[in-house]
């Protein structure tokens, strides 16, 4: 039997294997927040990437929008706003497609971002899901610029 198990890129759709109970309780679960942990080649991007994929297309489309928030190299607020910016264009069309405006986004702070993105999918009877990526980044954001996290947990 050939390994499932794929080391090195992430996968999703087809090649995505397991993790449904996860799945589930990440996508029908009452938490606000969740956080998953692992070691490297956990498979932690492709679970992000699969609910990404899972929330884009099928049943769960008419409940969030996603956005995978990939924030490698955030080094303080100013590379968070970069990254999250350069994850809303990536997903430019699902963006447009609940009104949101991504020149007008360029203008704000990444408090500014996050608000307007709320607002907008909860305009759209939407769920905002922020998949966040490579989040140790928040540990040189924390040393850069302290007054940072307590801003993002609301």
């Amino acid at each position: 039997m050939k390994n499932p198990f794929i080391a090195g890129n992430w996968v999703r759709g087809e090649t995505f294997f397991g993790r449904n109970e996860l799945l589930d309780e990440i996508l029908e679960g009452r938490r606000n927040y969740l956080w998953i942990a692992g070691t490297r080649r956990f498979g932690k991007t492709s679970l992000l990437k699969q609910l990404e994929l899972q929330t884009s297309e099928g049943e769960y489309a008419s409940k969030y929008i996603s956005l995978f928030w990939d924030m490698q190299g955030s080094q303080d607020l100013d590379g968070l706003t970069e990254s999250i910016l350069l994850s809303i264009e990536f997903a430019r069309k699902r963006f447009e497609a609940i009104g949101i405006d991504i020149n007008e986004l360029e203008e704000k702070d990444l408090f500014g971002i996050l608000r307007t993105l709320r607002r907008k999918a909860e305009d759209a009877s939407l769920n905002l899901m922020l998949l966040c990526d490579e989040t140790e980044e928040l540990i040189n954001v924390e040393k850069n610029n302290p007054e940072v996290l307590p801003k993002l947990r609301r």
